[in-house]
């Protein structure tokens, strides 16, 4: 019996899920203080399994057209990827920065949201613009905190792991989001051989940022005195 495309794209999506569920368990499950410094990034992997949540119950349950709900999250994801960045930097001007860019991505993307694109639609101008942000944050984080230190204790760093899962998964998925208007209006493609690449990328983002969740709770475990 041939095995079909929807299956192999349910069974690998269930495997990103599961990585993002991993990743809002170990986060929940951090110590306080551990928790504190990356509060954006758990609120984002919460809502981001939230979010699966009601796509999933969307598209079984009531056989509804359930694109809304990443719509938002995708807004929400950038929002608090700012806030949390501007928290690891020392700029000068980094809350005037983040104000801005807060500003410009949220008239923008509410713009897209409900007159251009609409909100039943993948909304791919806000996805690119929004990966296009996260590159170049990401990239002037690395270029301009990681690099300075060593090779040796950089790796013992979790925000070294987030931010590079951060700008190699952008990175990748910038470039395919160009292409989703041309696929489904041109090619007229049901984009199932897409979402599969996709979810392979998010497999590898999320094992990254579960990676660097282990390390924070690691590091604020209380440590057992010997006897």
């Amino acid at each position: 019996m041939k095995v079909s495309e929807t299956f192999y794209l349910t069974i690998i999506l269930f495997i990103q899920d599961f990585t993002i569920l991993s990743g809002a368990i170990l986060f929940l499950i951090t110590p306080q203080p551990g928790k504190q410094p990356y509060l954006e990034l758990g609120i984002m992997l919460i809502l981001s399994v939230l979010t699966e949540i009601a796509s999933w119950t969307g598209v079984f349950a009531y056989h509804a057209n359930m694109n809304l709900s990443p719509n938002i999250f995708s807004i929400v994801q950038l929002l608090l990827a700012i806030l949390f960045y501007r928290r690891q930097v020392t700029w000068l001007h980094k809350n005037i920065v983040a104000a801005c860019l807060l500003c410009a991505f949220l008239i923008f993307s509410l713009i897209n949201l409900f007159f251009i694109q609409g909100p039943h639609t993948i909304n791919s101008y806000t996805l690119s613009f929004s990966s296009f942000c996260l590159i170049i944050i990401s990239m002037t984080y690395h270029f301009g905190y990681a690099l300075q230190l060593p090779i040796e204790s950089r790796e013992k760093l979790p925000m070294y792991w987030i931010n590079i899962a951060t700008l190699l998964y952008h990175s990748t998925i910038f470039l395919m989001h160009f292409w989703i208007d041309y696929l489904v209006s041109v090619k007229q493609s049901n984009l199932i051989t897409f979402w599969m690449i996709h979810a392979f990328l998010g497999i590898i983002y999320y094992s990254t940022l579960v990676y660097a969740l282990t390390l924070i709770r690691k590091q604020h475990l209380p440590k057992l005195s010997p006897d």
